[in-house]
């Protein structure tokens, strides 16, 4: 199956309109993402998305029809000599990432069958100690790590 190229619209660093290119697959529903996105929010690696041809041949994002259940979170290190460890560390749970141009910033898949308290607590811990900060971009199963609401 050949992959595409789709062109999500998204905020780039300093507050800027800018377009972000994932790479997806395409399925009888739409496209199924094949990337981690950057910039673009409210969409995860394995959604599944539609999208429009515009003038010039490019495909262009439209709507989410199909949540594939992954968690996309965007990481900002404070120093480019812990990018190595924090990948690994979050390898070891499970978790895939890319290191964007900038090289301080990271884009983590959180696949639906990994525990998002788990990564969450790294983050957090990684957070206090001045590693890095960072930002939820989409969170596909969140509901999982949370207590059950005792008033239903």
């Amino acid at each position: 199956m050949k992959r595409v190229k789709i062109a999500f619209p998204c905020t780039g660093p300093g507050g800027t309109a800018e377009t972000e290119t994932m790479w997806a697959m395409p399925v009888r529903e739409g496209y199924v993402l094949d990337s981690i996105p950057f910039y673009a929010t409210g969409v995860s690696c394995r959604d599944v998305v539609s999208a429009v041809q515009d003038e010039y041949g490019v495909l262009r994002f439209v709507d989410v029809v199909g949540v594939g259940g992954h968690s996309t979170v965007r990481l900002w290190l404070f120093d480019s000599d812990a990018v190595d460890p924090v990948r690994a560390a979050l390898r070891l749970l499970g978790c895939a990432s890319e290191v964007s141009d900038i090289h301080t910033l990271i884009a983590v898949d959180i696949p639906r069958d990994v525990d998002y308290a788990v990564v969450k607590a790294l983050l957090g811990k990684k957070s206090e100690e001045e590693v890095l900060d960072y930002e939820e971009s989409c969170l596909g199963h969140a509901w999982l790590s949370q207590p059950a609401d005792p008033i239903r």
